[in-house]
């Protein structure tokens, strides 16, 4: 049996706080693969974890709230700043606070590509907070390399190099 090239999912627009995780490539893929359709509903905690985005909310904090993401995100997924309000409840706060890490991780996955073609025609963040979605609208491209089971590698490029990731 010949060896089968994986197709290469990447992140090509440069992210200094990178949020999506290679297991959560993972999951969206697997997601793909499962679906009739190529627009997909999926619960947000199926993607991203509470516990994940409480972690990622905390850490996006202790950078004191630095805008750390490149100006095509900051403008379309970019949610009112929670530094500084000391007047508001800590559960308000944080609430918003994990909205905006859904949102940005929503930013994130729409820059997605598989063999240097979107992963995702559109992506979108729905009924925050009770039971929040991930909308997804896969591209042909993606929606086809899922539905065929071929094999994923995720590409994580970092200051540190480049690591491929086998997905699935």
């Amino acid at each position: 049996m010949p060896f089968e090239e994986p197709s290469r999912i990447t992140m090509p627009a440069i992210q200094s706080l990178l949020l999506v995780s290679p297991d959560m490539v993972g999951r969206l893929v697997n997601r793909v693969r499962a679906s009739e359709k190529r627009e997909l509903h999926i619960p947000a905690e199926a993607i991203l974890p509470r516990g994940y985005a409480q972690y990622l909310l905390w850490v996006l904090e202790a950078n004191s709230c630095q805008e750390p993401f490149d100006n095509r995100q900051k403008n379309q997924f970019r949610e009112p700043s929670v530094c500084g309000q000391g007047n508001q409840e800590l559960k308000e706060k944080q609430g918003a606070g994990i909205r905006s890490v859904y949102c940005r991780v929503a930013g994130q996955i729409e820059t997605l590509e598989v063999n240097q073609q979107k992963c995702f025609d559109s992506v979108d963040l729905s009924a925050y907070p009770w039971n929040p979605q991930f909308n997804l609208n896969t591209s042909q491209v993606f929606y086809q390399l899922a539905r065929e089971r071929r094999l994923f590698a995720y590409i994580q490029e970092s200051i540190y190099g480049t690591e491929e990731i086998m997905l699935c």
